[in-house]
């Protein structure tokens, strides 16, 4: 178990404050004066915050920290402007930066950094880096954690993709380009119409936005329209200049909106001029692509097919999910390894757009399942990354039913041009519970395990080797929510192996209230030694080292149990058993309630099964009273299949009298304890 430079316990107070959550906990609160000074700032002309430097320090840092987390960044800039110490702690315990990464208020944590808060800077709550580390998203940790450039134009983009249209004129009023483009080549325009967002998209263009603007990967705010089908962004954007003949990927938008299968597109794109001549790069024109797929009408409103265009072209066929068209192209001597202009093999443009049953015809006729991208993209990422998510996982089980195990094992092992490799992108996807790809999947993890200890031992780095943002594909797994993926490994033995320096995979979890991944993931609370009434002093040294090792526990490891052991004891039974109350319904433990319990019956009974060598966690609660809503709690960890249900073990008791108990039990359960 790794040691943490912050406990358990303040990872998930961070999350809860940061987040807002503890307005309805009890705890530290906002001084009364909070509420005016908010207001305060607020109103206040940002030209002019002499009033606000007259207010107390610790106000306006708590005021700070309100801002932060709501990510009202004029508000937050009057604060720091007005001399509010960027770093300082608020009465809460955080700080304002660790209130923006529990909301993942992008925007402020870049102002904050700028203004120079400092990722390491010491609260009750822990650092920033650390609470970025446990719960903060992906872009979050890459402001936080490795200082990555989130100035005004990338918040530009943030805030386009969100349709925040305040942020926007307030960013924009600041001196944002509104034509800057990330890595990826996308400006805030793409962002906007990638998401939907049609008030925002009116908006940029309003405000200078190139509605020609080309992504890396080449696409244009109007192809992303088309391919989603939206009228309405389509509309907005021809009407700001855009160019409806222009070529995505060498095929003209008119084709595009004839295998979307959209009218309305496709009326608009005429309307205001495209070409239906235009040809794709293969030299098919719309009219054949629509003849291909059926449509006659649209063909004919098309200009028809000349007789010399009656050849079938392979890639055009894959991209209209043509079955009978890739047959035929293929029995006229299409290559099944055929790239695009761009470098795509054939089956990836068919795994990433196209139906199962043409990948299978692929694969079967020659074309390679190793086959990458120019980016590195394997088979496994195209299909995951196939719009009809339900294609694309059938897609895969088609090509994983042509490998044997080491075939697939090297192909998930491939990694594209950010470092991720096909594990990686299965973890990130909701692959379901009882589709053929997860049973497909399974019998691969079990193969591998039950080969030799070098296969584990070749999985268990396949599972761990981090991307280049430093996350694993078990760890995506957790944060994607991923149960069945981790299950299916954890079933195995496969275990996170890199010590990143973070939390835990099992703390994550926690902190994030996945308790089905918690159940999924190797157990980290198991209780190995024999901690019971005459137990030796080795085995009360090493229950101080586990509460230590879990945070509840900072004393000497001197196995002498007094107040302070004794507390951190409690505390950390009582976390155990709401733990083990959610995991209650978990194929790892038994759980059964009785609503109509009688006087000293039972209503809630929850035991795991445990691991060898371990004893086994139970919680119990029991009526006191009948018609009373009194009732006694225990949590402990006792020997699994005494004959008394709590013997040769440990546990916390509170009574319906209020009274509670630290108690250590012998062989007779209830008859044979001594206080702890």
């Amino acid at each position: 178990m790794k040691a943490f430079s912050i406990t358990r316990l303040a990872y998930l107070t961070a999350l809860l404050f940061a987040s807002g959550a503890c307005a309805q906990m009890p705890g530290p609160r906002w001084t009364n004066s909070v509420p005016d000074v908010v207001d305060a700032v607020r109103v206040a002309d940002p030209a002019d915050v002499s009033t606000l430097k007259k207010l107390p320090q610790s106000d306006l840092v708590d005021a700070l920290s309100i801002f932060a987390g709501s990510d009202d960044v004029k508000s937050l800039e009057k604060c720091l402007a007005a001399g509010a110490d960027v770093n300082a702690e608020n009465s809460r315990g955080g700080n304002a930066l660790v209130s923006a990464i529990g909301t993942n208020s992008l925007n402020a944590a870049a102002v904050l950094l700028e203004a120079g808060a400092s990722s390491d800077f010491e609260t009750r709550l822990g650092t920033p880096a650390n609470l970025a580390e446990a719960v903060g998203s992906v872009e979050m940790r890459r402001i936080v954690l490795k200082g990555a450039e989130f100035g005004i134009d990338a918040r530009l983009r943030v805030a386009a993709r969100d349709g925040r249209i305040d942020h926007i004129r307030s960013l924009l009023s600041s001196g944002a380009n509104i034509n800057s483009k990330d890595e990826e080549g996308f400006t805030a325009l793409l962002e906007a119409t990638q998401a939907n967002q049609l008030e925002t998209i009116k908006e940029l263009l309003k405000g200078g936005a190139a509605a020609e603007t080309l992504s890396s990967d080449g696409l244009t705010p109007l192809a992303l329209a088309v391919i989603n089908s939206n009228k309405d962004i389509a509309d907005a954007l021809l009407r700001a200049g855009a160019d409806s003949n222009r070529k995505i990927l060498g095929v003209p938008l008119l084709s595009f909106a004839v295998i979307g299968g959209s009218n309305e597109i496709l009326d608009l794109l005429l309307e205001y001029g495209a070409d239906p001549k235009i040809k794709s790069d293969d030299q098919a024109l719309p009219a054949a692509l629509a003849k291909m797929i059926g449509n006659d009408d649209v063909a004919r409103r098309l200009g028809g097919v000349p007789e010399l265009e009656q050849r079938i072209d392979l890639l055009t066929a894959i991209r209209a999910s043509d079955l009978e068209g890739v047959e035929i192209a293929l029995e006229q001597g299409g290559d099944p390894n055929t790239r695009t202009e761009e470098g795509y093999p054939a089956v990836l443009v068919a795994a990433a757009q196209s139906e199962p049953a043409i990948v299978a015809l692929l694969l079967r006729s020659g074309a390679s399942s190793s086959a990458t991208g120019p980016q590195g993209e394997t088979l496994v990422l195209a299909a995951l990354a196939n719009p009809d998510r339900a294609k694309g996982l059938r897609n895969l089980s088609s090509l994983l039913a042509t490998l044997n195990s080491e075939e697939v094992e090297d192909l998930l092992a491939k990694k594209d041009a950010k470092g991720r490799n096909g594990f990686f992108a299965l973890a990130a996807t909701n692959i379901g519970s009882r589709s053929e790809l997860v049973r497909q999947l399974r019998s691969f993890v079990r193969s591998r395990l039950g080969e030799n200890t070098a296969s584990l031992s070749s999985l268990s780095r396949l599972v761990n080797t981090p991307d280049a943002d430093g996350i694993s594909p078990l760890e995506a797994a957790v944060l994607a929510r991923n149960a069945i993926l981790i299950g299916m490994l954890s079933e195995g033995g496969v275990e996170e192996t890199v010590d990143l320096g973070r939390p835990s995979l099992q703390d994550v979890a926690r902190a994030k209230g996945f308790w089905d991944v918690l159940a999924a993931l190797p157990s980290d609370r198991d209780i190995d030694f024999p901690l019971m009434k005459g137990a030796a002093i080795e085995a009360f040294q090493k229950m101080q080292t586990k509460l230590q090792e879990w945070g509840y526990y900072q004393g000497t490891i001197d196995g002498k149990f007094g107040d302070r052991s004794r507390s951190a004891m409690i505390s950390f039974l009582k976390d155990r058993e709401k733990e083990l109350i959610a995991l209650g319904d978990s194929s790892k433990f038994s759980s059964r309630k009785n609503d109509a319990a009688k006087n000293g019956e039972y209503t809630l009974v929850v035991e795991s099964k445990p691991n060898p060598g371990s004893c086994t966690w139970k919680v119990a609660h029991w009526q006191v009273e009948k018609g009373s809503d009194k009732s006694s709690k225990f949590v402990g960890c006792v020997r699994p299949g005494a004959s008394h249900w709590n013997a040769d073990g440990f546990g916390y008791v509170e009574y319906g009298d209020g009274t509670n108990d630290l108690l250590l039990f012998g062989a007779d359960g209830w008859d044979d304890n001594q206080r702890l």
